[in-house]
């Protein structure tokens, strides 16, 4: 893990295909996932957890948010999260990929309410 490297660029933002798959194609259960999905809170837990400089707090807060990315499919909120979670378990300072996980999670949201658009 501590070999993850954050690059926003060449990592997809979601795959709905994916999300949808691992709720065994339930579309209707991913759509109620996608609703209550709170990444604010989450990527706040992130954030004091940095802010605090306990790599233990930063490790945990980060593996939660990386789940729960995997399974909705959100590939750019999961290699964000899992980047700061390894310089966590590295004992590195992760502040400066905090404004970028903010900065995923507003395309994520924007990506989200696209999708729950489309799909009203």
């Amino acid at each position: 893990m501590a070999n993850i490297s954050w690059d926003g660029a060449e990592t997809p933002l979601m795959d709905i295909k994916d999300g949808i798959g691992r709720v065994m194609n339930n579309k209707k259960l991913y759509i109620r996932l996608l609703n209550k999905f709170n990444g604010k809170a989450m990527s706040d837990d992130v954030d004091a957890a940095v802010k605090s400089g306990e790599y233990a707090k930063i490790t945990q807060a980060a593996h939660t948010l990386k789940g729960t990315a995997v399974n909705l499919g959100f590939k750019r909120l999961a290699a964000i999260s899992a980047a700061i979670e390894a310089k966590a378990k590295g004992e590195s300072p992760a502040d400066a990929l905090v404004p970028d996980l903010y900065s995923v999670l507003e395309a994520t949201n924007a990506e989200i309410r696209r999708f729950l658009e489309q799909e009203g």
